[in-house]
């Protein structure tokens, strides 16, 4: 099992949800599914332009790490040929490992939300200055994003430090681009340079992430 492999700190939903929000509330980064799956040449979800967005996954999670946000990893987790928890595709990919305190949420469906830690823990914070990046588009993402966006959660979504799997219609690329325009009705869809230009002022600003991507004009 994973907890037997790596160290970490999987929450309790009782500590989930007593844990008190600090004030002023440090942004969140959420680190979506960043697992094997999405490497290893001939699984089903395969993903074959994936290097360009780990490395900007990784710069993300860096400058969260250097600025000391919340990071909150999910994994997903289950039985069956997919995600399967005994075998080494369910694994996360290198260099992605929590660190220290860092959250960890497993999860065995495709939200995040299915995990009760992880929704009591955004109902506790909300979802101000609340970052999301990893894969793929429409699994993990798309349905976090739908899922929190229905408890009134409008999360943002780093769209290029994530992936979409190709279709019988189009590349990844085209297939992403679609996955984004259906996000924006969701979520609050930014990029990897917005992100890292910003962190600097959010924890300055009582207005929080949004107040700051308005001033700056970027696209919501």
């Amino acid at each position: 099992m994973y907890e037997d492999q790596h160290t970490t700190n999987v929450v309790t939903l009782k500590e989930a949800t007593f844990a008190r929000r600090p004030e002023p509330v440090r942004p969140l980064l959420v680190v979506i599914d960043i697992q094997r799956e999405y490497i290893e040449h001939g699984r089903p979800l395969c993903l074959e332009e994936i290097e360009k967005c780990l490395y900007r996954c990784a710069r993300v999670l860096r400058h969260a790490r250097e600025h000391d946000w919340d990071i909150a990893h999910v994994m997903w987790r289950q039985k069956g040929q997919l995600f399967n928890e005994s075998q080494l595709f369910s694994e996360l990919i290198q260099g992605f490992h929590p660190h220290g305190s860092e959250r960890v949420f497993v999860k065995s469906a495709a939200s995040a939300y299915s995990n009760g830690e992880f929704a009591a823990m955004m109902d506790m914070r909300g979802a101000e200055d609340t970052f999301m990046i990893g894969f793929q588009g429409p699994c993990g993402c798309l349905a976090t994003l739908v899922d929190g966006y229905s408890r009134g959660h409008r999360l943002s979504f780093v769209a290029d430090a994530s992936s979409t799997q190709r279709t019988p219609d189009a590349d990844e690329a085209a297939a992403h681009r679609q996955l984004v325009d259906i996000a924006r009705q969701y979520a609050c869809v930014t990029t990897t340079d917005d992100v890292t230009a910003l962190v600097g002022t959010i924890m300055d600003s009582s207005a929080g992430a949004s107040q700051m991507y308005a001033d700056r004009g970027l696209r919501w």
